[in-house]
């Protein structure tokens, strides 16, 4: 039995293979489609398949894909519920069952997206239909109802002049009655082709509830509300009762809904920037609401031309002219317009609406802005990212939602590396599978702590795992405490708190204090912990086969920097490598130190003065083997991360990648190996 899928990512219509070795991000209005083929023998023997997907509450069917009788190959698409984290195919075969291998899946609610259409025009109704052709001739368009097009000065600023020519009929040239069988209009034609032909949105609804909403199961989980000038707040002389675009925006609100579009015609276009000007004092939905995009078509009120739309929304896209003798029927420049289209004497004030050009860059900028905006759905505040031969972070495997954490560390156990994570929502310590891929897996175990912990170390004695954590706080109760080791299991889970065992240890012990940094390393088979604190003290302890702890005397007597001043230390680190071990420090450069056999610290074989920032300092280091020779992260306050080769000998070489930086702050970084290949785990750190 083999089962493959790929996923359809939305609005691209791309599809994706999905892999076990990298976690894929789908949302729940997008399609998996998956393909299932069985040999001869289990077509045979199989009775049913059934595709199940795995969550927290653990693997459930989403749909049964296969049934005795069905061709051996089988393909079809389904969608996942938001949460799960593996998909696979289980076969029944005489009462006993058989699963595939499963598939990595990170799946997230589509953010709901509300897409507002208003358009100018007539009160209400429709106003008396033209006699003539049923297809206006140029000379009528323009005469009866102000719709003109100058294609000479169109092809000069390189424009289509071309209007939609189910717009210009006379059917609908006039068409004004939003629920109306017989006639469409500019508005409701670009609802349409939102919702049928681009599938950005599966409901299409009028304002006024008064018509049947546009329903389809194929599309995007956006709603298209189509209404006019005269559905808003800022109306006084609105219908009694009419449903406003305030209340529907309250409502999107109490949805749980942020995400919003506005695309505005001549004075329902004035309407929605009365809006979004904070400056008006009319938006009233802070920043639960984000106006992503917002779209002017020769915005205009009695008084003119709509020059501002303020600064709420994200991007502004604005068509205007002003050649029309009305004032309230000429555009103006919007100082805010990310692009804008000036297209005096080139199209009217009424063919703005129906060009082709016009609703062909509106549609663009839409399926933009909601791609952005699904964009930050699969964005995540951490990423896994598999290194290449030369270490460098350029294949992202993963991207997920844990959150901003105090700490994160990879500790090794007797089934392979855990991650541990204190995420900053809560004093919990999370320690998670690392799965055969380098994906972070399921949850293993957790602990509450009081708050304060911020550096982690681990080593390995035996079979057994023993986990570090140390407070910057200072605490008096025994569960306040500054260092603790829980003992892990080969599966990493807590079995025993292991230091301290009683209030004796907690005020004498070899680790008694509040520090900043914790460490590990090996040195011909002795293992050792050690902490250390900004203003350059360290201990170090050996960990002794039955998991005692001995401090070492004296590890250092003259500071971490030598001649440098105390409290430089803003990062540490320990690696060994060719039966060495060594001391990684940072602040604004990198030192390295060798470490003697005894624990205690050795010469400098590395002072970077080439690395001198002075604008950010060094705010994490981590040291992991890759294929072609060790690698050393260097995560910067800024938030970047550098890679720079490291050498046996204890020295620094060429910088690897230099081009890692995403704006969002500092980070946390975590490195690990399994199944041959290292990986970079980098979270943003909680502030």
């Amino acid at each position: 039995m083999r089962f493959t899928a790929e996923h359809e990512r939305r609005p691209t219509g791309v599809f994706n293979a999905l892999r076990a070795d990298s976690r894929r991000i789908v949302l729940t209005d997008e399609s998996v489609r998956y393909h299932l083929r069985l040999s001869s023998v289990e077509v045979a023997t199989i009775a049913v398949v059934n595709l199940e997907q795995l969550t927290r509450t653990g693997w459930r069917t989403v749909q049964t894909v296969w049934r005795r009788g069905a061709a051996a190959d089988t393909v079809g698409t389904v969608r996942l519920d938001s949460g799960a984290t593996e998909i696979r195919c289980r076969a029944t075969v005489s009462g006993s069952q058989s699963a595939t291998p499963s598939l990595p899946v990170d799946v997230r609610a589509a953010p709901p997206v509300l897409i507002l259409l208003s358009m100018g025009g007539w009160w209400g109704g429709s106003p008396p239909q033209p006699d003539g052709p049923a297809n206006a001739e140029a000379a009528q368009l323009e005469e009866r109802h102000g719709i003109r097009v100058d294609p000479d000065r169109c092809r000069l600023r390189g424009i289509p002049s071309g209007l939609i020519q189910t717009l210009v009929t006379n059917q609908n040239v006039q068409c004004n009655d939003l629920c109306s069988d017989s006639c469409i209009n500019f508005i409701e034609h670009l609802a349409l082709r939102l919702h049928e032909d681009e599938k950005l949105a599966d409901v299409v609804r009028s304002i006024n509830g008064s018509c049947s909403d546009r329903t389809s199961i194929d599309a995007m989980n956006n709603t298209v509300i189509i209404g006019k000038w005269e559905n808003s707040e800022l109306e006084a002389i609105r219908p009694p009762g009419i449903t406003t675009w305030e209340q529907i925006l309250d409502g999107h609100r109490i949805a749980g809904g942020r995400e919003v579009i506005m695309v505005g015609q001549s004075h329902g276009g004035a309407k929605f920037a009365g809006l979004t000007r904070e400056s008006d004092g009319h938006w009233r939905w802070g920043n639960d609401l984000n106006v992503e995009l917002f779209v002017s078509w020769d915005s205009a009120d009695l008084f003119g031309g709509v020059s501002s739309v303020g600064d709420r929304p994200q991007t502004v896209l604005a068509f205007y002219q002003r050649a029309d003798i009305l004032p309230m029927q000429n555009g103006n420049h919007i100082v805010e317009a990310t692009e804008e289209h000036n297209l005096t004497h080139l199209f009217s004030h009424n063919a703005i609406p129906r060009s082709q050009f016009v609703h062909d860059k509106t549609v663009t900028f839409i399926r933009d802005a909601v791609s952005n905006i699904r964009r930050r759905q699969r964005n995540g505040d951490s990423a896994t990212f598999r290194l290449t031969a030369a270490g460098a972070p350029i294949e992202r495997i993963e991207s997920l939602r844990i959150g901003p954490c105090h700490l994160a560390h990879a500790a090794p156990t007797a089934s392979g590396p855990v991650l541990c994570l204190i995420p900053r929502s809560d004093d919990v310590l999370q320690i998670r599978r690392i799965t055969e891929h380098g994906l972070i897996g399921a949850l293993i175990d957790e602990r509450p702590l009081a708050g304060g912990y911020r550096s982690a170390a681990s080593c390995q004695v035996g079979a057994d795992t023993y986990l570090l954590l140390v407070q910057q706080l200072t605490g008096l109760s025994f569960d306040n405490d500054r260092s603790i080791i829980f003992k892990l299991d080969a599966n990493g889970a807590i079995s025993t708190r292991h230091y301290p065992q009683n209030q004796a240890e907690q005020t004498s012990g070899p680790l008694r204090g509040a520090w900043d940094f914790a460490g590990s390393f090996q040195i011909n088979g002795r293992q050792f912990l050690a902490v250390a604190s900004t203003n350059g003290e360290l201990k170090v302890v050996e960990v002794s086969a039955a998991g005692s702890l001995t401090a070492v005397a004296d590890p250092t007597s003259f500071g971490l920097f030598g001649l440098l001043s105390l409290g430089d230390i803003t990062a540490l680190a320990f690696h060994q490598t060719a039966g060495r071990a060594y001391l990684l420090t940072g602040h604004h450069a990198i030192s390295v130190r060798r470490m003697k056999a005894d624990g205690t610290v050795d010469a400098v074989t590395w002072q970077d003065n080439s690395m001198t920032f002075l604008l950010e300092s060094i705010d994490a280091i981590q040291v992991v083997p890759a294929v072609d020779g060790d690698v050393v992260f260097v995560g910067l306050s800024t938030g970047a991360v550098r890679v720079l080769r490291f050498h046996p000998d204890g020295t620094l070489g060429d910088t690897v990648h230099n081009k890692w930086a995403d704006g969002s702050g500092r980070k946390v970084v975590v490195t690990y190996v399994i199944g041959g290949n290292a990986y970079a785990f980098v979270v943003d750190r909680a502030t």
